[in-house]
C-alpha cells in the first residue's frame, strides 16, 4: 500500500487522523472493498508508527459502521445487506427533511445560493467520471442544508449519516443518480428553498434521497405514507 500521500498531507494532523484519512480514501477510492481484511499491524508498520493510533482510527470507522470488528476476529470493510441500507436511508431522509424545515426558517437566499457551488461541482465531476469528487461534493451539498438549519445536533447526526452514505455509494454505484438528473434535482431543490416552498422542498428531497428504496417494491407507498404524510402531493 502506498501510504506516502496520507503521511505527507496536512502536517498538523495527528497520527490517528492520518491513518483515518488514509483508510477512508482507500475505501472510497475502491482499493478496499466490502469484505476486505484490514491488518492493524501491517498498516502500523507501513506508516512507521505504533499500533495505537491505527487502532483508534479503525475503531472510529467501526463505530460509524464502515468497518466491522469482532473480538478475536479480523477487521474487515463492512458488508451491508438490504435491511441495513434501508435503515440508513430512512433515517437520512427523515432527518434531512427536518433540517430542511429549519433551513427555510433560518436561511437567507444567499445561504441557499451557495449550494449552487456544490451542485455545479457534482455535475462537473460526473462529466469527468470522477466518482470520489462527485460523492464529496454531493455530501457538501446536503451538509449545507444542515449548516443552514443552525442546529448542532442535526449537523452532527447528518455528518455521520453522510459518511456512511458515501461509503454505500462508492460500492453500490447502481444507486448513483445520472449526472444530468442529479444536477437538475439539486437546482430544483435550491429554487424551492429560495421560494420558501416547504412542501415542494420536502417532496424534492424525499424523491432525491431514495437511492436505496429500490430494495423493496412497496417503497412508493412507504414514501407517501411516511415521509410525506400531510404534505400535499403534486402531479408528476
Amino acid at each position: 500500500m502506498d501510504t506516502g500521500e496520507a503521511k505527507n498531507k496536512k502536517p498538523g494532523m495527528s497520527l490517528k487522523e492520518k491513518a483515518y484519512d488514509y483508510l477512508v480514501n482507500e475505501i472510497l477510492g475502491g482499493k478496499l472493498k466490502p469484505g476486505d481484511r484490514i491488518s492493524e499491524a501491517k498498516l502500523a508498520k507501513e506508516f512507521g508508527i505504533s499500533r495505537t493510533p491505527v487502532r483508534a482510527a479503525m475503531q472510529e470507522l467501526a463505530n460509524g459502521g464502515i468497518l466491522e470488528s469482532r473480538i478475536n476476529c479480523n477487521t474487515t470493510v463492512a458488508q451491508w445487506n438490504d435491511e441495513k441500507i434501508l435503515q440508513l436511508e430512512i433515517v437520512r431522509t427523515d432527518l434531512e427533511n427536518l433540517a430542511a424545515k429549519l433551513a427555510i426558517i433560518y436561511g437567507s437566499n444567499n445561504d441557499f445560493r451557495e449550494m449552487h457551488i456544490h451542485s455545479e461541482a457534482c455535475y462537473k465531476a460526473s462529466l469527468n467520471n470522477d466518482i470520489c469528487t462527485l460523492l464529496k461534493e454531493d455530501v457538501a451539498f446536503h451538509m449545507e442544508i444542515a449548516r443552514i438549519a443552525k442546529n448542532d445536533q442535526i449537523y452532527k447526526f447528518m455528518d455521520e449519516i453522510h459518511k456512511q452514505n458515501r461509503f454505500l455509494l462508492c460500492w453500490r454505484k447502481d444507486f448513483l443518480i445520472p449526472g444530468d438528473k442529479q444536477y437538475r434535482q439539486h437546482e430544483e431543490i435550491i429554487e424551492s428553498f429560495v421560494a420558501r416552498d416547504e412542501n415542494r422542498v420536502l417532496r424534492l428531497l424525499t424523491h432525491h434521497n431514495r437511492h436505496s428504496f429500490k430494495v423493496n417494491d412497496d417503497m412508493d407507498y412507504f414514501t407517501k405514507e411516511f415521509f410525506l404524510r400531510g404534505v400535499p402531493l403534486e402531479e408528476e
